[in-house]
């Protein structure tokens, strides 16, 4: 899985993926994107997309978001 996201206080949220600067690839079941410690607080907005082995993709998800606990 493919995930492009944004994180910040007082950020607005994207409206499309490529407003998003961070870069994540997901390539196995409960593998944690972990944050440092100063970034508690902030909020994190995402999309997400499954990506195959041979390269295919499929269509972003809707917007998510949360709180770095």
């Amino acid at each position: 899985m493919e995930i492009f996201a944004k994180t910040g206080i007082s950020t607005a949220a994207p409206a499309v993926p490529s407003e998003c600067p961070l870069r994540f690839n997901i390539t196995r079941n409960h593998q944690a994107i972990t944050f440092e410690p100063e970034e508690r607080g902030k909020s994190f907005f995402g999309f997400a997309r499954w990506v195959s082995l041979t390269g295919k993709v499929g269509p972003w998800s809707g917007m998510f978001s949360g709180i770095i606990p």
